[in-house]
């Protein structure tokens, strides 16, 4: 097939092995991130009776994941994308199974330690996941790949949300939790079905130790908050969710 002629959408999934267990792992990953947020949100605001405190749980959400992606970029150039998909989704089972240990309003702390985490290590996942891309799909189905993990994100935030927030109001917040566990491992087992050699780039690629991540990190940071106009649009999301979530 010519590189010119996109693939479409179900011929991507059916012929394309890696790339479907790919996606289902990363839809799994996305319900199991989204599953816990009315759980965690019911949780704060039942522990503080703030609104701010819920206005910071959905900042936490939402700076996590952009503090992290200047190391997650560094991590996908320069190691196995495969084994990190999978490292972040293992780690995310135990920080999840953390939330069942909040249980008065003095472990409100862990709460948004925990959700920073989780987060965290979504964002890495997910800047791997659209590294890996590219090396499991052909050239005339990447433009087809992205655009079904762009839906993906939209319909599992929706979906997540609310079936975690079916299961806490019927089974309570900790049953969410424990659910949202095994979604990550689900997603850890459909990530090790995919097969995946180690791009030369990677290979080849100037080794730096996990001592020295902390030096591209920050290099990215000031490379932002040189450019004021990078740091009012990085952060007015977070500012938003903070504020306008005062009133809950």
């Amino acid at each position: 097939m010519s590189a010119d002629i996109p693939v479409g959408y179900t011929r991507l999934l059916r012929t394309n092995t890696n790339f479907r267990n790919l996606w289902l792992g990363e839809v799994v990953s996305q319900l199991g991130d989204w599953f816990n947020f009315i759980a965690s949100t019911t949780m704060i605001a039942t522990l503080t009776g703030s609104g701010v405190a819920v206005g910071g749980l959905f900042a936490v959400r939402a700076v996590a994941p952009l503090l992290i992606s200047p190391i997650a970029g560094v991590l996908a150039d320069r190691f196995d994308r495969r084994r990190i998909l999978l490292v972040c989704d293992i780690s995310r089972i135990f920080v999840v199974l953390g939330f069942l240990f909040v249980r008065d309003p003095s472990h409100v702390w862990l709460l948004y330690l925990l959700t920073a985490v989780q987060l965290a290590f979504g964002g890495v996942f997910f800047t791997t996941k659209r590294a890996i891309t590219p090396d499991i799909v052909g050239e005339a189905e990447i433009g087809t790949a992205n655009t079904i993990s762009s839906a993906s994100w939209s319909v599992m935030l929706a979906f997540g949300a609310a079936a975690g927030g079916f299961v806490s109001g019927a089974f309570g917040v900790y049953t969410a939790f424990t659910i949202d566990a095994v979604t990550f491992v689900l997603g850890a087992l459909i990530v090790s079905r995919i097969r995946y050699a180690v791009p030369d780039e990677i290979r080849q690629a100037d080794p730096i130790s996990l001592r020295r991540l902390h030096e591209p990190y920050l290099e990215g940071l000031r490379y932002v908050f040189q450019r004021p106009e990078m740091v009012a649009i990085a952060f007015l999301k977070p500012a938003l969710l903070l504020t306008m979530s005062s009133g809950y």
